[in-house]
């Protein structure tokens, strides 16, 4: 599909998913495609989380990131990689539910200096 929105990421022509179309998200898929051509849909989410630590970013933005039909998963392995991605869901003002994803770094206490 070879549309004005299809953005070529590792080799393969990347179509946004139906619904939406953030900027943000596009000028991310951009710097992929442009600046890190052998970076994985794993590791573009998961530069994505640590670009906007404790921001909660919803679904559909993440299915641009990771691909429309397996962000879940990538999500997934960004934890299995040690990153806390917390979730938790809402209803929105239409009423609909919305899954949304934060990163949460852990933040290591200073050594206690020895007196």
């Amino acid at each position: 599909m070879a549309t004005a929105d299809a953005i070529r990421v590792q080799g393969v022509l990347a179509a946004p998913c139906s619904t939406g179309r953030d900027p943000r998200v596009r000028r991310a898929l951009l710097a992929v495609a442009r600046g890190a051509a052998h970076m994985t849909f794993v590791a573009a989410v998961a530069d994505y989380f640590q670009h906007r630590p404790g921001v909660w970013v919803n679904g559909i933005t993440l299915s641009h990131v990771g691909g429309c039909y397996a962000w879940r998963s990538r999500v997934s392995d960004c934890r299995r990689l040690g990153m806390r991605i917390d979730n938790r869901l809402r209803t929105g003002v239409d009423g609909q539910t919305v899954s949304e994803y934060r990163y949460s770094p852990i933040i290591l206490d200073s050594p206690t200096p020895i007196h």
